[in-house]
């Protein structure tokens, strides 16, 4: 599996087997999550939902930070106008702050 190819193929082959780990979202794992969004070769529409898992990572911690989720949530629309927020609802949700703060828990 690792032999020839270069970094990149390494990386893109890595990020595609991690994108769904709970860890590679994880604000503690910043660095390793926008290496995959940077260098993986992602369309569009799956860095949009890579970054609104990163988003709900944020609000997931034991101190929400519905800043920095927002600002994921925002960065997603950019790559994806369509991309439903709170996928968990059956509504498609589009508003960054209120879905940010629909998933916070009580803070």
């Amino acid at each position: 599996m690792w032999r020839g190819g270069n970094w990149k193929d390494w990386l893109k082959e890595a990020c595609d087997q991690l994108q769904f780990h709970p860890d590679l979202v994880a604000p503690k794992n910043n660095k390793a999550g926008e290496a995959c969004l940077k260098h993986a070769s992602w369309k569009d529409k799956a860095k949009a939902e890579f970054m609104v898992r990163q988003g709900r990572a944020f609000i997931s911690q034991k101190e929400p930070n519905i800043k920095s989720a927002v600002k994921k949530f925002k960065k997603a629309q950019k790559l994806n106008p369509d991309i439903d927020l709170n996928p968990d609802t059956e509504e498609i949700d589009k508003d960054p702050k209120i879905v940010a703060q629909q998933l916070a828990p009580e803070w």
